[in-house]
């Protein structure tokens, strides 16, 4: 939340609640490999903008706003690639080759956004 008051003119912190609910059919999730998504869907929530759906990500978001390696990024793009997505970010020093989809990197959420169609 901290990282994604930065980016818009409201006070999240202060003036906002903020509920994020995932549907999703995979088996486990854990630890904070959706917390650069989450940075993201709250910047485009607040800034009343919308991301790419053909673009996901992931990584951890670090409160000066950089992204931080996350575990599990082969099965992750080659989810995204089977789900549609035509490019995954992922954290620096983890790209990997998927035929198939784009695999970019990305150091932190300003060039995220740029990736996902967020000013």
């Amino acid at each position: 939340m901290y990282v994604a008051n930065q980016h818009t003119d409201l006070d999240l912190m202060n003036e906002y609640s903020v509920l994020i609910s995932w549907e999703t059919t995979a088996d486990i999730i854990e630890g904070p490999s959706a917390s650069a998504a989450e940075t993201l869907a709250i910047i485009a929530a607040a800034n009343n903008q919308e991301i790419d759906k053909n673009v996901v990500i992931t990584g951890e978001i670090e409160l000066d706003g950089t992204i931080s390696p996350v575990g599990g990024v082969e099965e992750k793009a080659k989810a995204a690639m089977e789900n549609g997505h035509e490019k995954i970010l992922v954290p620096p020093n983890q790209h990997i080759e998927i035929t198939g989809i784009e695999v970019v990197e990305v150091n932190n959420i300003e060039e995220a956004k740029k990736h996902v169609g967020l000013t």
